[in-house]
């Protein structure tokens, strides 16, 4: 630009010159007269020229400067951010915190950036609130109010919440989930119903099966359950308590599919006023199949124990226990085995004492989050994920 500008006023120069060869300029300043020559002005024009280019030179240079800083800190940003998506993948927890403390350092608290690695490190209620106040992440907000609702079980704030949202966000998958939850937590099972059929195309088939029949048997619709997925073992069990005279053969076919402690003990119960040999004969049919089970190991000895069999149930203990840990309930079996079959009173007494220190397993635990209950729920305490208790 200044060589350009440079140019321009010599080629001007030079036409003054071929134009007016004896061109002089006359400054008058208060009594004094200046006479320059063309030569003369056109050597100061240029001077000045130059002089502002070498003026502005180290402008250049600050500029570079700044340029190469913000390039620096750009990079600097990039490798943090591409830090905090390797702690979320991997799960890395024990990273969170202080990777919160260095966003401090990479982004202005006016910077969407920052709220959003909050959000995704270390979300609360002001950061959710901030989120807010951003109108390309005013779902996130809303989404994490609707998550730490849901945490507290507060099903008003949720609906308030979710009744905030315009229709047009109402198709987003996440929110048709959020009301189906909500339908769950209320335990209206007619609307997580209704809920559950506009999902349908969005979830995997094998997972809306499982929920629909769940949602079936809550609704008291236990024929259709059972046929709409005859491998969970609270509907199987549901079926079995309706059908008395099946019940047998429906649990034994359960059974091949869902060994477990729940299945066996309907079993048990519906083999209740045959004489012994007639129950033992059952539960060796029953066990037949998957012999090295521990649902059927502990079956085995249970009934040995019922028909005082002790020998026979101590033999099948000590085999659950060369494949298996020792649990309360393989404990306290063992006593049992002593002190009825042989009056073994001290070492019954000292099964006893482990199982003591032993924490029982037997129960129902959620494929989600890993909660353990002693019933099964429909709905996870802990999660609130639908169907997904299953016998432990």
């Amino acid at each position: 630009m200044i060589i350009g500008l440079f140019l321009i006023i010599l080629l001007l120069c030079v036409g003054i010159v071929f134009s007016n060869p004896s061109f002089s300029l006359t400054i008058n300043f208060r009594d004094y007269q200046i006479y320059l020559s063309v030569f003369t002005f056109i050597g100061i024009i240029i001077s000045i020229i130059w002089l502002w280019a070498f003026c502005l030179l180290p402008f250049k240079w600050i500029r570079q400067l700044i340029g190469w800083h913000q390039k620096s800190k750009e990079e600097r940003k990039q490798s943090f951010l591409a830090q905090v998506l390797e702690a979320l993948v991997n799960h890395n927890k024990e990273q969170y915190p202080l990777l919160v403390k260095q966003a401090h350092a990479h982004f202005e608290t006016t910077d969407l950036s920052y709220w959003v690695i909050l959000a995704l490190l270390q979300p609360t209620e002001e950061v959710y609130q901030k989120l807010l106040t951003f109108p390309a992440t005013t779902l996130g907000g809303i989404y994490g109010f609707l998550h730490m609702a849901e945490g507290m079980g507060n099903t008003t704030e949720m609906r308030q919440l979710l009744e905030s949202l315009p229709e047009k966000e109402k198709d987003i998958l996440w929110v048709k989930q959020a009301y189906l939850h909500l339908a769950l937590m209320e335990a209206d099972w007619a609307e997580a119903f209704q809920y559950l059929e506009r999902l349908k195309k969005l979830l995997p088939k094998s997972e809306y099966k499982r929920q629909k029949a769940c949602c079936l048997l809550m609704m008291g619709e236990v024929d259709k359950a059972y046929k709409m997925d005859d491998r969970q073992a609270p509907i199987i069990l549901a079926k079995a308590k309706e059908n008395p005279e099946k019940a047998l053969k429906i649990l034994k076919k359960a059974w091949e599919e869902t060994p477990c402690q729940e299945i066996y003990q309907a079993y048990k119960k519906a083999l209740a006023g045959k004489p012994d040999s007639e129950k033992m004969k059952a539960v060796m049919a029953l066990v037949k199949s998957n012999k090295g089970n521990r649902f059927s190991l502990l079956a085995l000895a249970d009934m040995n124990l019922e028909t005082r069999n002790f020998s026979k149930a101590k033999e099948v203990l000590e085999s659950y226990l060369e494949n298996y840990p020792l649990t309360q309930q393989v404990a306290l079996m063992m006593a049992e085995c002593e002190r009825k079959g042989w009056h073994h009173e001290e070492v019954a007494l000292k099964w006893e004492k482990k199982a003591l220190n032993l924490q029982e397993k037997s129960g129902w635990i959620c494929t989600h989050c890993d909660h353990v209950a002693g019933k099964w729920e429909p709905v996870c305490p802990a999660c609130h994920m639908f169907s997904t208790m299953i016998p432990n």
